[in-house]
C-alpha cells in the first residue's frame, strides 16, 4: 500500500507513520528512499543527481526548529519515483553501510 500523505510504502493496515489508510501504489508515485542526517544528506543528493534520479526532499524538523537546535539535528527525507526506488535505496546502502532506507519497516511493493 501507499500513503499519499507520507509518501511511504507499507503492507497491511494503516500507514506506519500517520495511521491513515492507503491505496495501491502507482508507477508515478514518489516513495521514501532514505532518511539521512544533515552531514550525509548533501552527499546523497549529489549522487542521486549524478545518477539522474529525480528526487524530492523534506526536512524532518523544518527550517525554524533547525535554526534553534542546529542543522546537525535535522533529518532529510528523500523521495524518488517508484521505478527508481530500488536503485536509490541500493545507493544509500552502498554509501552508508547501514539500513537508512527502511526507517520504520516499510515494505517494497
Amino acid at each position: 500500500m501507499y500513503c499519499e500523505r507520507c509518501m511511504r510504502l507499507y503492507e497491511g493496515g494503516g500507514c506506519p507513520e500517520c495511521g491513515r489508510p492507503g491505496r495501491p501504489v502507482r508507477e508515478e508515485d514518489y516513495c521514501l528512499a532514505a532518511e539521512l542526517g544533515s552531514v550525509l544528506s548533501d552527499m546523497y543528493a549529489d549522487i542521486l543527481r549524478q545518477e539522474h534520479i529525480p528526487v524530492l526532499t523534506r526536512l524532518d524538523l523544518g527550517a525554524g526548529i533547525s535554526a534553534i537546535v542546529g542543522p546537525q539535528a535535522d533529518v532529510t527525507r528523500f523521495y524518488v519515483p517508484l521505478p527508481r526506488l530500488e536503485e536509490a535505496q541500493a545507493l544509500a546502502r552502498e554509501l552508508f553501510g547501514n539500513d537508512r532506507t527502511d526507517p520504520e519497516g516499510e515494505q517494497e511493493p
